[in-house]
């Protein structure tokens, strides 16, 4: 089997040992990702790379909180992720988004 060396003392944000985490997700939970971004980026340089590894680094490691996020997942609907979309949506049952390019998104300054 082979193994990756990874120095534990590396500065987490900087390790240069990365491995792509292409994820299949609703694109409502990549508009949120967006929306998220948009607001840090306001006081952070930052991408969505970043910003998704802190989120996951900051999950809880217990398995009882990790199951209760998950379950509020799976009961959320599309209208729960877009919310910062809907304020003046009304009673609408559809929304359009705006539909990205593969590949690496412009950078938002902060």
């Amino acid at each position: 089997m082979d193994s990756i060396r990874v120095q534990l003392d590396v500065p987490l944000s900087t390790n240069p040992v990365t491995k792509n985490g292409a994820i299949v997700w609703p694109t409502a939970i990549d508009a949120r990702v967006d929306h998220l971004l948009s607001l840090v980026a306001q006081s952070y340089r930052t991408d969505r790379r970043e910003l998704v590894a802190a989120i996951v680094f900051s999950a809880p490691s217990e398995a009882a909180e990790l199951g209760q996020l998950l379950q509020t997942y799976r009961n959320a609907t599309t209208r729960d992720a877009l919310q910062h979309l809907l304020a003046d949506a009304g009673n609408a049952t559809v929304v359009e988004l705006p539909k990205h390019k593969p590949g690496p998104r412009p950078r938002l300054a902060g």
